[in-house]
């Protein structure tokens, strides 16, 4: 059954490409760690490497983070500042 269900939302999103319709998303990374991460491949990188490329199939896409992150997205900084060079 699972199979089915992602072949179903596979040809859904495919269909909402064909039209050109994008969708608004909203990522939320952990707080405590620049998006990507320097020196290693944790949950950030994945969260990096999962925004941008929403947002280079056209998805307006806010990414809630640290604010020494770089994203293709909107970034929107929760509170933590730049950490300092």
């Amino acid at each position: 059954m699972h199979i089915v269900h992602f072949l179903s939302m596979r040809k859904f999103y495919e269909l909402l490409q064909f039209l050109g319709v994008s969708m608004r998303i909203a990522q939320i990374a952990p707080l405590w760690e620049r998006v990507p991460p320097l020196g290693y491949g944790g949950t950030e990188l994945v969260v990096s490497l999962l925004t941008d490329e929403l947002v280079r199939r056209g998805h307006e896409v806010t990414l809630f983070a640290s604010g020494d992150s770089i994203t293709l997205a909107k970034l929107q900084s929760v509170g933590i500042e730049p950490r300092s060079k």
